[in-house]
């Protein structure tokens, strides 16, 4: 699959709450490092794929992505995306944010495998 195919089937599976799809799209090494906004760095296949079980699981958020930036080379790729998340919660404010999400893949056999996946919100 192209790097941006492979991208656009990542928003999409993200955007659905697909989870099925999310981890067939591209495989997550099993080393995978992702540092959310809040600056916790969670390590390895198993925190991450849990984290997004749960992410997925609440039904009151929504998250709009817009590529700004991909590099493909043999190896790798890499992207940055500009991401609006809002989330309603009923006993407190709607929290909406802007941030970027920078993704890094590996390439093996033609297997895209995430290693790096970091949201920094936007200042």
């Amino acid at each position: 699959m192209k790097f941006d195919e492979m991208l656009q089937s990542i928003f999409d599976a993200i955007k659905h709450r697909d989870l099925d799809k999310l981890f067939s799209t591209a495989s997550f090494d099993d080393d995978v490092v992702m540092i959310i906004p809040n600056g916790a760095f969670i390590k390895g296949r198993s925190a991450v794929a849990n984290l997004h079980a749960a992410w997925f699981a609440d039904t009151d958020w929504q998250m709009d992505m817009k590529l700004l930036r991909s590099i493909e080379t043999p190896e790798m790729g890499f992207a940055l995306v500009q991401v609006d998340y809002k989330d309603v919660n009923l006993n407190s404010p709607s929290y909406n944010s802007q941030q970027y999400l920078s993704l890094v893949f590996t390439r093996k056999d033609d297997e895209w495998f995430l290693v790096n996946d970091q949201t920094t919100p936007v200042i």
